[in-house]
């Protein structure tokens, strides 16, 4: 079997966004990542957190994609992205957030469209 890149996209919102709009929760998932000496690049990143504090963390970011939603409509999640497994012209690098629920626009996308932006990069495999 043939290998070669692969097209992907995500709809990003900046982390500021997400910070003004939840403050308390995204403060609170702060916190917990820097009680275990994490960071936003190991959250974006599968198996980059150890299994002991691995609940804590789940918890806090779920508390921030709730209250996300109940102020957005859309649905919060996390990525991270390299160019060492894409392309140097990706969109993406490193974490980012993403949204679903704004395309075809939704009510929730109509609302929020100008924070957010489609971006594109490949994968190998």
């Amino acid at each position: 079997m043939g290998m070669g890149y692969a097209a992907n996209y995500v709809d990003c919102v900046e982390i500021d966004f997400v910070r003004e709009t939840c403050p308390e929760e995204f403060q609170n998932l702060e916190m917990v990542l820097d009680e275990h000496n994490y960071c936003l690049d190991q959250l974006g990143q599968e198996g980059e957190i150890d299994d002991i504090q691995v609940g804590e963390v789940e918890d806090a970011l779920d508390l921030l994609e709730k209250a996300f939603y109940t102020a957005t409509g859309l649905t919060l999640s996390v990525g991270y992205h390299s160019s060492d497994d894409g392309d140097r012209y990706d969109d993406v690098q490193g974490f980012f957030f993403s949204v679903e629920g704004a395309y075809q626009l939704s009510p929730a996308g109509e609302r929020n469209k100008e924070k957010i932006e489609r971006k594109f990069f490949v994968t190998f495999g």
